[in-house]
Order: structure tokens, then sequence, then C-alpha cells
């Protein structure tokens, strides 16, 4: 069962953050201008935030809480006041918060799986599981419904987090 569970907490905080990158690249698409340039700037932000994460990150529930958060707010924001800075920046603090999330969840469980090589497997797998969902209910239903399905999917893991540690 320990295994179940494991496999399960992966998949699903992967699956969490790719949806979650996919939701916060397409708000800031629609809410500050579709450029390439404001795309890789995110990723540019998560993955320093995956760094600073490894290096400093200590406490995951309040850092999943916080990337949530700031996500949310950010989503909000981006659709309320469109091409504004504030709203720009406040995603690009959101990305770095949910990297730091990544890089933390995957270092505080490695020791818990004994090997690295079935986290990273199942983690990246929920990711692009995430990803291509995240994708699917862009094309197939709205943003609104990504912003939701995210925020849900993120509240479920800050609960089991809180409650298995």
């Amino acid at each position: 069962m320990k295994r179940v569970r494991l496999v399960g907490e992966a998949v699903f905080t992967g699956g969490w953050l790719g949806m979650q990158q996919v939701a916060l690249g397409f708000a800031l698409l629609a809410g500050a201008g579709a450029t390439a340039a404001l795309f890789f700037a995110l990723i540019a932000a998560w993955v320093a935030g995956g760094a600073a994460g490894a290096l400093f990150g200590r406490r995951p529930a309040l850092l999943l809480g916080t990337g949530l958060g700031l996500a949310v707010i950010a989503e909000l924001s981006l659709g309320t006041w469109p091409f504004a800075a504030a709203p720009i920046g406040l995603a690009m603090v959101a990305g770095a918060a949910c990297g730091a999330y990544a890089s933390v969840f995957l270092r505080d469980r490695a020791s818990v799986w004994g090997d690295a090589r079935g986290l990273l497997l199942w983690e990246n797998n929920g990711f692009l599981g995430g990803y291509a969902l995240g994708g699917l209910l862009l094309l197939f239903w709205s943003s609104d419904v990504l912003d939701v399905g995210s925020a849900i999917l993120g509240l479920a893991l800050l609960a089991q987090r809180l409650r298995w540690g």
C-alpha cells in the first residue's frame, strides 16, 4: 500500500505542476499579450525557483500553499487587469514558487523512495499528463475550467501533504 500511495502522490504532484504551468502560461498569454518571451520568462522563473527551492526550501506544505495561492491570484489578476505590470510580475513569482515546490518535493521524497529514478519517472509522467490535460482543457473547454481544475488538484495535494507530511 505504501508504494501505491507514493506513486499516486508523485503522479498527482507532477500532474498539478504540469496543469499549473499551462494555466499560468495561458493566463500570461491572454492577459499580457501572446508573446513567446513571456512564456519563456515564466519557464525561467520556474527553473530559478526550482534551484532556489533545492538549495533553501525547507517547508514543503508552505511552498505548495504559497505556489497555489500565488498562482490563483496571478491568474485572477491577469484576467482583471490585462497588460498591467503587477499581475505579470505576480505570475513570475507564482511560477518561481511552483518551481521551488517541485524541487523540494523531489528532494523530500527521494529519501522515502530510496530510488530517485522511480520517483522521477512517476513525477515526470504526471507532469507530462498534467501538461497534456491542461492543453486539452484549453482546447475543448475553457481556461476557467483549467484554472479551477488545477486549483482543486492543488488543494487536494495540500490537504494530503498536511495530513501525511
